[in-house]
């Protein structure tokens, strides 16, 4: 099963960015608005999941909840971070940073966590940094999109400190309440500190349904990773997340008219090839 919620998280998460960078690029959506819409919509989803699946709840001590708080707090401000990111509009600049994401969270495992130490798997995190560098080039970019990178690197930096805060947490929750507990948390704080100064959204239904749909698509794929980490360890889920770079481009071309350049496709090909080759270490 735990190949099956992997897969489940790649298609979902796709759909997601597709979605919202499409919102992003066609309506002028406020950065702060979409970023409470879209965790209005995924707080609802886990919470309609919880409410089905009814998961039973530890006994709540403190060394059960700080790990929980570091989540919200890490998760926080990575997805300040990541809406800020957006400023960086082009995905064939954006993706080959973004994937550094799961590799940078899976050596962070590696170090961390003893029980996820295969020598192979360390090979596999190595190989695949390289060759997300060699896809990276850049050339001439503009005073927004050098402020986005900087945005985008830092949310890299947090989103592979949470994967591995979600090691923690598993050991006394189940996915869907670390789920709730962390959507419906940023929710109140995005209220509370990062409310938008003005509304823009007026008649923008189509920015609404676009965001909405997007926060669906990543409340699903939110829970199918922490299921994933579960059942495969997170330097495994890491790894088996490089088959997203090459879906990804694959749709933005598609859907968006995104063209990454030969250097982009190989090296997502690539990526690929050593997911797949996890498989059978």
């Amino acid at each position: 099963m735990g190949y099956i919620y992997i897969f489940a998280e790649i298609v979902t998460e796709n759909a997601g960015k597709l979605l919202e960078k499409y919102s992003y690029k066609t309506t002028d959506v406020h950065p702060r608005e979409s970023l409470q819409y879209r965790f209005i919509s995924m707080t609802l989803f886990v919470g309609i999941f919880v409410f089905i699946t009814q998961p039973g709840l530890p006994e709540l001590t403190l060394a059960v909840c700080i790990p929980m708080g570091l989540m919200v707090l890490i998760s926080f401000i990575g997805n300040i971070l990541d809406e800020q990111s957006l400023k960086v509009n082009d995905l064939s600049l954006r993706e080959p940073l973004s994937n550094l994401k799961p590799l940078l969270a899976g050596f962070m495992g590696y170090l961390i966590f003893p029980e996820e130490r295969n020598p192979l798997l360390l090979v596999a995190l190595i190989l695949g940094a390289l060759i997300v560098m060699w896809g990276i080039q850049y050339g001439k970019s503009s005073k927004q999109q050098k402020v986005g990178v900087m945005f985008l690197a830092g949310a890299i930096v947090f989103s592979a400190m949470l994967k591995n805060v979600y090691v923690l947490v598993l050991k006394n929750f189940s996915p869907e309440i670390i789920s709730l507990v962390r959507l419906s948390s940023i929710l109140f704080l995005l209220l509370l500190f990062f409310s938008p100064k003005k509304r823009v959204y007026g008649s923008k239904e189509k920015a609404k349904r676009y965001v909405f749909s997007a926060g669906f698509l990543y409340a699903a794929g939110s829970i199918a990773s922490l299921y994933a980490i579960q059942s495969l360890g997170l330097v495994v889920t890491m790894l088996f997340m490089l088959l997203g770079p090459a879906l990804r481009y694959i749709t933005a071309y598609i859907f968006l008219g995104d063209e990454p350049d030969k250097n982009k496709i190989i090296s997502s090909g690539l990526l690929g090839l050593i997911a797949v080759g996890v498989a059978f270490i």
